[in-house]
């Protein structure tokens, strides 16, 4: 579904001149089912896989931008047992 409304609002841009991307693009046929979207291709000389490889890393970079902590507190070490934190330092190099 992220990806679905990312592509929907306009927001998932690709570079211009990538014609890799391209030939993928006119390649793949997208579909919609129950769980969201569907890449699939017509022939099976087909090449998609750059173009799924993009779908699955916009879809999981959703977990990068979400802040796991339960506490709202610029301290780094929030929610982390006193263990955890001594361990980060003892393993910490420069």
């Amino acid at each position: 579904m992220f990806v679905q409304q990312l592509l929907s609002e306009n927001k998932l841009h690709f570079i211009k001149d990538d014609n890799i991307l391209e030939s993928a693009l006119l390649n793949a046929r997208i579909s919609k089912n129950d769980f969201g979207i569907k890449v699939v291709k017509d022939t099976y000389s087909n090449k998609i896989d750059n173009l799924v490889s993009v779908l699955i890393g916009a879809y999981e970079s959703r977990y990068a931008l979400v802040d796991y902590t339960t506490e709202n507190s610029d301290d780094p070490f929030a929610g982390k047992s006193q263990s955890e934190i001594n361990e980060i330092f003892e393993n910490y190099t420069f």
